[in-house]
């Protein structure tokens, strides 16, 4: 490890680094130049800087070079030195990529806004997230997916492998999904926009994509997963992380597909329990509640909804018919569970004004192996694909004439089987109308005989008689016609089918020659593709890349609801798939939708999204960084401590930020859940910056330790102190709720100031007067002590 001690600055974009030693050189171009002091000789060669990482607790630094897997460590005598050389960077690395970008800004973009008294910067994130059901996506996702809008795009999805072709190359090697889904999502979203990370675990996956100009902006990238499924054995539940700093601002994505089954919910409120207490991304050192400004959690939590009636199935489809959504929240076991704080504390989602998406019945569209070869396969091989695709049509054009002969013979088969059959119901019909006309005239008989005594009726029976005789004979004449009438109809049928075959058979010379004409196109479709990517219609959305503020949703969208709930046992339809939230207090985040897409049928889940609006932290002007405001110190004052229902009896408190010179310890409180501090009774922070506007967006990290646990990581919980009211004249009081993981582990309360002053011993005098008051309560003991003995 080299230590560095020194810091100045050679010329405008070249920083030297001294040690007794070495000299580190930053060249203007991300090169580093490590040279020996003592005869100026060339320790190492110009090499680039891929990436840093910042150690939190101390002032050490990792640097990654190019053609280097080992990273190079460095330790400077303070933090503000390090952190200089880290603003070096970051402006150079700004700077390059904007003259990459043609884009022809200041050197440092910050010292532009600084003149500004801008601190923040607005960026759009879209989130969503699908459980595929293992079948392969859509070849079109603008249905789901809105293009050229939003900064950042992250997508979750789950149960997400499906069968590939494998690869038509030399080596034959198979396409994995992961990749397969990389290559569709960066076709849809076009050239603007690169990868920033992904994870995958198993089948459930995580993609994180931003613009191009804006990659500079992101620092720090973390992933990992974590195991749930069978005791935290199998990866099938689970989740993803993926978290990195936009600006100076900590953002984390999770995608979790949580266990199964209407009766499982405590086994689901364990998964999520698990994932956080796991979960190892960003600092070590703290949990992703107290670390990260805002948590994105997305996937199938698989929460159902809980009817207790009969036929619960037909009841819920009867009330999303009848678009009551909130009556079923009520049954809700997401909506219930944070509740009653057993599950999800702190994050925040909006009632869902959209349909379950859960269970439907799934509609494939089965992946030709034509258009997955036009979309996955290299430009070079198209020659051989074209062959491949002429052959296999000419197969499929064989197989398909085969079974058109067959049906045909089937068919004829089926017509005399037909006519044989009408020929046999046409006599049995006959029977029984001959059977009818002699109990007709049985019958007849018989009313005649049992009317003969009466003289009046003779005449009206005999006439009623005819008339029957009459209606009969009608009805004789009417079977008559409607036999020969169906003989009639059997024959126009048999020529309607002998014309059908002739149009068939003109109807399959015409697919082959369009198929011919399909495979020659495929080459200038491919291009026209390339070169103009389409623009997708979002009917939710004012697309307008010149003003961007002007997108909008329509919450109250129309559904199609076309889509068919599946009937099946036990798969009550239910808001399975969810996307939550959790910031941190005084930070601006603002949801401006929350939806779903029906009209991508490959899943039994129907894929969601939620759109929102966030403020970033822009690094501190370079002005504050290396001469601070001119005649001016900076310190954070935090007194009155006292914490209350804290989990242990023997408490002290470390005060620590990425803005701090180094962390501050307190006194240790014995024998108490409430302790109060006392000896000394204020604590003094040095922050790095002395920006204003910098410093009441930033958060102090309080760290409540047990000196007296057994494991190594004496921590009891956390807690942060917003600074946003801080930098007013007299002292503000905070509370710190303090939690490790999901539990609570009470509160911190106290006072807190940030102080500027002329006086350069300002900050010294104090800690002198402190550190006086503390000899002076010392001696005091030590005289009461005496005198008790005595």
């Amino acid at each position: 490890m080299t230590s560095l001690t020194a810091f100045h600055q050679v010329r405008v974009v070249q920083l030297g680094f001294f040690s007794k030693n070495i000299i580190l050189e930053l060249n203007e171009d991300l090169t580093v130049t490590v040279l020996d002091l003592k005869d100026l000789k060339i320790i190492k060669k110009k090499t680039q800087i891929k990436k840093f990482e910042k150690r939190f607790d101390s002032p050490q630094l990792r640097v990654w070079y190019t053609k280097q897997k080992k990273p190079e460590e460095y330790e400077f005598e303070t933090g503000t030195a390090r952190e200089r050389f880290c603003e070096a960077i970051t402006r150079l690395k700004e700077q390059i990529e904007n003259e990459k970008n043609h884009l022809h800004l200041p050197l440092v973009r910050f010292q532009r806004k600084a003149t500004k008294e801008k601190s923040t910067e607005k960026f759009r994130i879209f989130t969503g997230s699908w459980n595929m059901a293992e079948n392969p996506p859509p070849d079109d996702l603008s249905p789901w997916i809105p293009t050229n809008i939003f900064d950042i795009y992250a997508f979750s999805l789950q149960e997400s492998n499906y069968s590939i072709p494998l690869k038509e190359n030399e080596e034959k090697k198979p396409i994995s999904c992961e990749d397969n889904l990389l290559e569709r999502f960066q076709s849809h979203l076009g050239r603007k926009y690169t990868k920033v990370a992904y994870q995958s675990m198993h089948m459930i996956r995580l993609f994180i994509f931003i613009k191009k100009t804006l990659k500079h902006t992101i620092s720090s990238i973390d992933s990992n997963y974590v195991m749930t499924g069978v005791g935290g054995l199998f990866g099938n539940k689970g989740g993803v992380l993926i978290s990195f700093k936009i600006d100076h601002t900590p953002v984390c994505f999770i995608s979790s597909h949580l266990a199964a089954h209407i009766e499982n919910v405590s086994q689901r409120n364990q998964d999520y329990a698990s994932i956080v207490e796991k979960a190892k991304v960003g600092l070590p050192i703290f949990d992703i509640f107290n670390q990260f400004h805002h948590i994105f959690w997305m996937g199938d939590l698989n929460y159902r909804l809980d009817v207790k009636r009969e036929n619960p199935i037909k009841r819920v489809i009867s009330e999303i018919e009848k678009k009551n959504y909130e009556g079923l929240l009520e049954a809700d076991q997401l909506t219930l569970e944070m509740k009653q704080r057993r599950v999800f504390q702190g994050f925040v989602e909006p009632h869902p004004s959209f349909p379950p998406t859960y269970k439907y019945n799934i509609e494939v569209i089965p992946m030709t192996i034509s258009s997955f070869i036009r979309k996955s396969l290299d430009l070079t091989h198209q020659n051989q694909i074209q062959n491949q695709i002429q052959n296999q049509n000419q197969i499929e054009n064989e197989n398909e004439n085969e079974n058109q002969i067959q049906n045909e013979n089937q068919n004829e088969n089926q017509i005399e089987n037909e006519n044989e059959n009408q020929n046999q119901n046409q006599n049995q019909n006959q029977n029984q109308n001959e059977n009818q006309n002699q109990n007709q005239n049985q019958n007849q008989n018989q009313n005649q005989n049992q009317n003969q005594n009466e003289n009046e009726n003779q005449i009206q029976n005999e006439n009623q008689i005819e008339n029957q005789n009459q209606i009969e004979n009608e009805n004789k004449n009417k079977n008559e016609n409607q036999i020969e009438n169906e003989n009639q109809n059997q024959n126009q049928n048999q020529n309607q089918n002998e014309n059908q075959n002739q149009n068939q058979n003109q109807n399959q010379n015409q697919n082959q020659n369009q198929n011919q004409n399909q495979n020659q196109n495929q080459n200038q479709n491919q291009n026209q593709i390339e070169n103009n990517p389409k623009k997708v219609s979002f009917n939710e959305i004012q697309k307008n890349e010149n003003n961007p503020k002007k997108v909008s949703f329509n919450e109250n969208q129309i559904y199609d609801h076309s889509r068919i709930y599946s009937k099946q046992r036990n798969r009550v339809p239910s808001w399975c798939d969810r996307i939550l939230t959790r910031s941190f207090p005084n930070t601006k985040i603002k949801r401006t939708s929350y939806s779903c897409c029906d009209d991508i049928r490959t899943s039994d889940h129907s894929p969601i999204y939620s759109t929102f609006e966030i403020e970033t932290l822009l690094p501190p002007p370079p002005q504050s960084i290396f001469s601070g405001i001119v005649g001016l110190s900076c310190g954070i004052i935090i007194s009155n401590l006292k914490g209350k229902d804290l989990k242990s009896n023997n408490t002290y408190l470390t005060f620590n930020a990425s803005f701090l010179e180094s962390k501050i310890d307190t006194s240790i409180v014995k024998k108490t859940n409430d302790p109060i501090w006392k000896n000394p009774d204020f604590y003094i922070l040095t922050p790095l910056h002395s920006n204003a506007n910098y410093l009441i967006k930033s958060f102090i990290h309080i760290t409540v330790n047990d000196p007296d646990l057994v494991k190594k990581n004496d921590c009891v919980g956390w807690g942060i102190i917003s600074l946003a009211k801080a930098c007013e004249k007299d002292p503000v009081n905070f509370t710190a709720k303090i939690s490790k993981y999901t539990q609570s582990c009470g509160k911190i309360t106290g006072n807190v100031q940030v102080i500027w002053t002329n006086d350069n011993d300002y900050f010294q005098n104090l800690l002198r007067s402190r550190n006086v008051s503390k000899k002076g309560k010392k001696q005091k003991n030590i005289k009461n002590k005496t005198n008790r003995k005595n």
